[in-house]
């Protein structure tokens, strides 16, 4: 393993790009056909890469599915945090945050039907996001912005209204202005009044970096 500060090795060069690709043939397949269903084999053919190089860097088809969830999950996530960290109202921070995570479906759905075909993806998306989600409701409610009687039946209810959004997005089934009325329902289920939601969730998005 390279150390701190050290010049990659042309060796290193070749282990990482491989093991990018595999991650990426990975999404691609499972994006198709399920997590179930995907092989190693079709993964490493859609790689050009031989079967045996997986066992370098996995240890299973579960860990390649860790790796290519979090990687998204995470870039994701990190991206979200830069945008919202100077957005004083809790409830522009949840509304940019629901907008960015359906667009998912828009910006790559690929990585949008790979988490939709995992069998438990609410609950890896929830694993991924459920401390920024605590963070975000925590300072609503201090702040007495919002209301929450329960907040696992609350993160419950976020979870699958994102899911399903991206699911109808993806099969086409969507309104075009779906995403904006998502997050004003998700502003109501947190005690924020209809109109007020519906205003926050229509504010410009910025960009994620």
């Amino acid at each position: 393993m390279e150390q701190p500060g050290e010049k990659p090795t042309r060796g290193s060069r070749r282990k990482r790009r491989n093991r990018e690709r595999l991650v990426a043939a990975a999404a691609s397949v499972m994006s198709r056909k399920g997590v179930d269903a995907a092989t190693i084999a079709e993964i490493t053919e859609q790689a050009d890469l031989g079967f045996g190089t997986f066992y370098n860097h996995f240890e299973s088809k579960e860990r390649i599915v860790d790796a290519v969830l979090s990687s998204g999950l995470e870039e994701l996530g990190e991206g979200l945090d830069r945008l919202t960290k100077d957005m004083d109202d809790p409830a522009l921070r949840l509304a940019t945050a629901v907008r960015h995570l359906l667009a998912t479906a828009d910006r790559d759905p690929i990585f949008a039907w790979f988490v939709l075909r995992m069998p438990d993806a609410s609950t890896r998306l929830a694993k991924h996001f459920r401390h920024r989600a605590q963070r975000d409701v925590t300072l609503g409610v201090d702040s007495k912005r919002f209301t929450v009687d329960d907040r696992t039946s609350l993160g419950v209810a976020l979870g699958g209204m994102i899911l399903e959004g991206m699911r109808a997005k993806l099969s086409g089934s969507a309104t075009n202005d779906v995403d904006p009325h998502l997050a004003a329902y998700a502003l109501r289920l947190l005690g924020v009044p209809g109109g007020e939601a519906d205003q926050l969730a229509r504010t410009p998005l910025p960009p994620l970096d």
